[in-house]
């Protein structure tokens, strides 16, 4: 396109892709910083891109300052449909930020508020998941509830990716959290550990988290409760906080801490 405005919509929807494929997060933020935004579309976009470069990198507690920035500009668009998509995008993200809070009256509100509105049925699915686990310190059959629930309309997008997330990922996930591990496998090594925790191979846990190819908050809470060591915990918390923001599983290594 000719038009400067496209060239400008074209280099975000890239910089967005970059994201997508794990381009370096400090590279893509200097880019967008750079780009000169002289319509209130292009700064919402340009919001949203520094948004999903800090979502990369579990910085969540940044997320509210972009929302706050974005809909400080949405009464100055002109776009009806363009406001709309953007209030739609703003709800799932309110969501994931109060959620990381570990707000999660305000979280699930955000989340059932987006479940009514008719668009983005995929996005809808990955809602679904992420309700499913704001239910693991209350109840599981809630919990199993949404992750059926987005198992189900995951399965009707033909959407394979999350199907796989569901399957060796939450799934097992919330069944081993909740102690239920009779006819539960998976391929995720980190889950597979999680597993064998519960039914009591701290051996085979350990060696499977041991050589794992990075270190998580996750795999430390892991080595905690298989080895029963708190600076396995408190490693974790201290990771969950200060490197993810994220204060919601941050409680799993600080309940193990107490009940030892």
């Amino acid at each position: 396109s000719l038009h400067s405005l496209n060239q400008k919509y074209a280099l975000f929807y890239q910089l967005m892709l970059d994201v997508q494929q794990g381009k370096s997060p400090q590279m893509i933020r200097t880019s967008v910083r750079s780009i000169h935004c002289d319509h209130p579309e292009l700064m919402c976009l340009k919001y949203l891109v520094l948004i999903e470069v800090d979502l990369s990198i579990h910085h969540y507690h940044r997320i509210g300052t972009y929302i706050n920035k974005i809909q400080q500009v949405l009464d100055k668009l002109d776009h009806p449909l363009l406001v709309t998509f953007m209030r739609v995008r703003i709800q799932a993200l309110n969501f994931l930020y109060y959620w990381k809070q570990n707000e999660l009256i305000l979280a699930r509100k955000y989340a059932y508020q987006f479940l009514q509105m008719s668009l983005h049925i995929k996005q809808k699915a990955k809602i679904h998941l992420q309700l499913a686990y704001t239910y693991i310190y209350e109840d599981m059959d809630s919990s199993l509830y949404h992750m059926h629930e987005a198992e189900r309309i995951a399965t009707q997008m033909e959407d394979s990716i999350l199907l796989q997330q569901l399957t060796h990922k939450v799934y097992p996930f919330i069944c081993a959290h909740f102690g239920m591990t009779k006819g539960v496998s998976t391929e995720d090594k980190l889950e597979k550990a999680h597993l064998e925790i519960v039914k009591g191979n701290m051996r085979k846990a350990i060696s499977i988290l041991e050589n794992l190819p990075e270190t998580t908050p996750f795999s430390q809470y892991y080595l905690g409760l298989a080895t029963q060591q708190q600076d396995f915990f408190i490693q974790s918390y201290r990771n969950f906080i200060h490197t993810r923001s994220d204060h919601f599983f941050a409680k799993l290594p600080m309940m193990a801490l107490e009940s030892i």
